[in-house]
């Protein structure tokens, strides 16, 4: 009503945050074109450009109600689109070393969060959050670092992503067994408390959920593809793009009321839609909108960021975040190994899982709601998270290029790191001379006038008042 009343005045009203949505996709255009140039995925430079805008950096944009709501659509639609392209199918192939991988990566990483939680002194519920969380990796960046280097239709790439919509899987069980959690700790008024929730109901709640988990996979992945009304190719581009967000939102809000996430609703929904008739036509609808959801997605990761936490606790996230992909590829690559896949197809895998996927915030957001992590456990596990995404790419391949050098028997330590980072040393060289060169040309121009004063005539004096 008030933009009947105001008329032309609206978009006056509003200069400010059209200045500040201007302002950030200029940062994120900026960040994703620098880091593309350094050979590294874009999104690891939108997360960048949420640090520099949001209060760890400029503090250009804070982090209002309205960029949360906008982060919290972005994050079910990003899911929605993560599931969309999910092929189950190609799932069945890998099926059995997937499970294995996802079961003992829960085992260990659990038993890694014990030994942490032993250390730092954290509490039982915390370690039980951070468990789950380190176990996921980011489909997302899996999928684009997979597409960089072309190992997207190889061996690896195929077991990397059966191992990746495993962990996805996964996440039904964790969100119920962290909503049980909540529900114990509200009931009783104690976190600690949770013991008193009768175990039957959350193993019932667990049985039932795997139960229709493995007979949704079951159906879509029959032969025949499942058939959606809004399918029909004889429906218009716009009602059927409506159809298919309302089935988003509609299966999101149905995942909310029965006490799990909208988020792995969202996923779902993606998921039955991506291994039905309308597969192709919902990719080629949702490909306009892809680009900026990951845009905003990434961004939002960005601006939570504390930087006075970061600041204040840097030790402690720089040894938890090179700890944590460092143990993560160990960890991945023995547990490939154990199921017998050879030495450079399981290093290369756990290469691409060494990082703490999407799906972990809603997970260390879950836990937060239930009252298994305080704001600073919260912080510690967002920014570590975000900060494993940003140096994922940086992280494969500096790796990678070791185990290559290493099987050449390189000599010398110092020869290795000249070797590995050549490209990268390169590049920081010819910027060098580019400002060297650029200081060499502005300093005889500003140095000229000032000499001519100098040996020359003195000038005349200002005139007085």
């Amino acid at each position: 009503m008030r933009a009947v009343r105001d008329g032309g005045m609206v978009m006056h009203g509003n200069g400010d945050a059209l200045t500040d949505i201007a302002l950030v996709c200029l940062i994120a255009l900026v960040c994703g074109l620098a880091l593309i140039r350094a050979r590294q995925p874009a999104i690891v430079g939108y997360i960048l450009a949420g640090v520099v805008l949001g209060p760890a950096g400029l503090a250009l944009v804070d982090n209002s109600g309205a960029i949360q709501l906008l982060a919290e659509v972005g994050v079910l639609l990003l899911l929605f689109l993560i599931g969309l392209e999910l092929n189950l199918q190609e799932f069945r192939a890998v099926l059995g070393t997937a499970l294995a991988t996802v079961g003992l990566q829960i085992v260990g990483s659990a038993g890694l969060m014990f030994a942490l939680g032993w250390l730092f002194d954290w509490p039982l519920l915390q370690i039980v959050v951070l468990s789950f969380a380190i176990t996921l990796s980011s489909t997302a960046v899996a999928v684009k670092m997979l597409e960089d280097v072309g190992e997207a239709d190889s061996l690896v790439g195929r077991l990397t992503l059966g191992v990746l919509i495993g962990q996805d899987l996964a996440l039904v069980p964790m969100l119920i067994i962290l909503g049980a959690l909540g529900a114990g700790a509200e009931a009783s008024g104690d976190v600690a408390a949770h013991a008193a929730e009768p175990a039957w109901l959350l193993i019932g709640k667990l049985l039932l959920a795997m139960a229709g988990l493995v007979a949704l996979i079951a159906v879509l992945t029959r032969r025949g593809r499942i058939r959606l009304p809004f399918s029909r190719n004889r429906l218009s581009p716009d009602i059927a793009t409506l159809a298919i967000m309302a089935f988003c939102f509609a299966l999101a809000s149905l995942s909310g009321l029965a006490g799990l996430s909208p988020a792995l609703g969202a996923f779902i929904a993606g998921m039955i839609i991506g291994n039905s008739t309308g597969r192709v036509l919902a990719i080629r609808l949702s490909l306009p909108i892809q680009s900026i959801l990951m845009v905003v997605f990434f961004l939002s990761v960005g601006l939570l960021i504390d930087g006075q936490f970061l600041i204040e606790h840097w030790g402690q996230i720089l040894m938890l975040l090179f700890g944590l992909v460092l143990a993560k590829t160990a960890l991945n690559t023995a547990i490939l190994m154990l199921l017998r896949r050879p030495w450079s197809e399981a290093f290369a895998a756990s290469l691409f899982m060494a990082h703490v996927g999407e799906f972990s915030f809603v997970l260390i957001g879950a836990g937060l709601a239930a009252g298994a992590l305080d704001q600073s456990g919260y912080k510690l596990a967002l920014t570590v998270i975000a900060l494993s995404l940003v140096i994922s790419p940086l992280w494969y391949v500096s790796l990678r290029r070791f185990h290559d050098l290493a099987a050449n028997r390189l000599p010398g330590l110092r020869q290795g790191l000249s070797a590995i980072y050549r490209g990268e040393l390169n590049l920081l060289s010819s910027a060098g001379q580019l400002v060297v060169r650029a200081g060499g040309r502005i300093r005889p121009a500003w140095r000229r006038p000032r000499d001519k004063d100098e040996d020359g005539p003195p000038s005349a004096a200002p005139p007085g008042p």
